[in-house]
């Protein structure tokens, strides 16, 4: 028999935990500075660069998966071959998860860039997750080669967004758990043009992040802030929070929410000098 739980008691009202964004997913047109600027965050950072040579431009720490991968950095299969990408990244990111539990975290700030990097990676994960079932280890799904693509029942669409969507939120929680402040760095789909996207007035959209459909609105739900880069007539970085009513996105932290900031200005040396106190504000030390 096991032992009696005890439930402990309710706490009286407390304060907020946090001020700041824990999560925050940020997006943008390609060679605004995205990269850049969180290099430059308020702390100590590790990036976990999911683009193949994304940060070569860049100082900083920098744990590129992919080319350390190929230089053999993450060790060998039985066969002799290197381990695949998605095993690299999701060791890294259980390794990071598992130090920071234990009160030893890698940074202040973990950076993934660009998780749209890793939707191939959920696929594959959850053809293996739905392949284990009893169902998907049948002879009828032996030749399946997406998950995606299992029939659905008349006209509802495949049962296999299931397991795709779980492990994206599996793969969303570890993220959360990695640091004390998490960003998440995406692009702008190509079917999207520069000219509908949100200038100095408008709002961040999920439907114009670099992902699948229904991973975008779970993105967005799992962060506690989402906001679009942006560079103005003067060069600056812009980051905006506004929102709507009805969008998926916006920001729980009330001193980003309906704003839009510069974190980046461009002196006369035509160097961008980021500043993000605006966005991350002084905090005690976590205990």
């Amino acid at each position: 028999m096991s032992a009696p739980i005890t439930v402990p008691p309710f706490p009286d009202n407390r304060p907020a935990k946090t001020g700041n964004p824990q999560t925050v997913t940020l997006y943008g047109a390609e060679h605004i500075g995205k990269t850049e600027s969180v290099t430059k965050l308020p702390g100590t950072v590790k990036i976990i660069m999911l683009q193949p040579g994304g940060g070569d431009h860049l100082a900083g720490s920098f744990m590129d998966i992919h080319q350390l991968t190929d230089a053999g950095k993450f060790g060998k299969k039985p066969d002799g071959t290197n381990v695949d990408y998605d095993d690299a990244f999701y060791a890294t990111l259980e390794w990071a998860v598992r130090e920071n539990i234990a009160g030893k975290p890698i940074a202040d700030f973990v950076v993934f860039d660009r998780i749209d990097r890793i939707e191939d990676w959920i696929f594959k994960r959850a053809l293996k997750t739905f392949r284990s079932t009893l169902i998907g280890g049948s002879e009828k799904f032996k030749d399946l080669t997406s998950v995606t693509d299992v029939p659905g029942v008349g006209s509802q669409g495949s049962p296999g967004w299931k397991f795709v969507r779980e492990e994206m939120r599996r793969t969303m929680d570890l993220m959360k758990m990695s640091a004390r402040y998490v960003v998440l760095i995406t692009g702008v789909r190509d079917k999207v043009q520069l000219s509908n996207m949100p200038k100095v007035a408008g709002e961040p959209n999920p439907n114009d992040l670099d992902l699948t459909g229904g991973l975008r609105k779970l993105v967005c739900n799992e962060s506690s802030s989402f906001g679009f880069m942006y560079r103005d007539d003067q060069s600056n970085v812009r980051l905006n929070f506004k929102s709507s009513d009805k969008a998926v996105c916006g920001t729980y932290c009330q001193h980003l929410r309906g704003r839009e900031f510069i974190i980046g200005k461009v002196n006369a040396a035509l160097e961008t000098l980021y500043d993000w106190s605006s966005i991350y504000l002084n905090e005690p030390p976590k205990p």
